[in-house]
């Protein structure tokens, strides 16, 4: 029997699976609600041994996973909020889980023991759309935690970064929006050692629009305006 119409699955591939540099499929997730319309796997965030996915139905979830190998990966916990279809508003990396709830704080978990997610912390901010994307990173050597906010400061938005000091995430930089005249600043973003890109969809005429910055620049541990890029003609603005 045909499967019913964006019931949804994920296929995991692995690097040489079926030869060197080749990336083969070596298992499949299937829907854990198998009906039309559930859309299993429309978003998906990995960092081995996590998975975090989305489905719709019968109520709109993210589902963690858990690998006990690369072929197998069994249901960890949900999550039932109003955003777990947003691709970023949750987070795996390496042991640590970024979840956003109730649209005023991130939860972080972390993978302490096979199937064992510890509650860390809780970054709080109300009312302002705070984490509407997190992401995580420790290629600097130390952890970094960013996420954004797009309500604040009257939708102008703003992102900030946290630094893990050995037991919690502290507040590092608040990133405000370079000129105050366009909303939606802080969402999506990406970071990768000392370099954070932060997009604004609504910059550039609507054509859209992001921002480099990088740490120390502008001082220690300030996160300092080096590059604007603009889709127009895919040119870079040096700052």
């Amino acid at each position: 029997m045909a499967a019913p119409l964006d019931e949804g699955a994920i296929h995991i591939f692995q690097k040489d699976e079926g030869g060197v540099d080749n990336f083969g499929r070596v298992t499949t997730i299937n829907s854990p609600t198998p009906v039309g319309g559930d859309r299993f796997g429309r978003y998906i965030e990995i960092y081995y041994p996590l998975l975090l996915t989305s489905h719709l139905l019968p109520s709109d979830e993210a589902i963690l996973f858990e690998a006990a190998s690369p072929t197998t990966w069994n249901e960890l916990t949900r999550y039932p909020t109003a955003t777990s279809i947003n691709p970023g508003a949750h987070f795996p990396y390496k042991n640590y889980l970024g979840i956003r709830a109730e649209n005023t704080d991130v939860e972080i978990y972390e993978l302490t023991a096979p199937g064992v997610l510890t509650p860390v912390q809780q970054l709080v901010k109300s009312g302002i759309g705070f984490g509407r994307d997190i992401k995580m990173n420790d290629e600097s050597g130390t952890l970094r935690l960013i996420t954004g906010a797009s309500a604040y400061n009257s939708n102008d938005g703003a992102l900030w970064v946290y630094a893990w000091d050995g037991m919690q995430f502290v507040e590092e930089k608040r990133i405000d929006t370079p000129d105050n005249t366009i909303p939606n600043f802080g969402d999506p973003n990406e970071i990768s050692g000392d370099t954070i890109l932060v997009q604004r969809t609504d910059g550039n005429g609507g054509k859209g629009e992001f921002y480099g910055y990088r740490k120390d620049q502008g001082g220690t541990n300030n996160w300092g305006l080096v590059a604007q890029y603009r889709a127009t003609d895919s040119t870079v603005t040096s700052l």
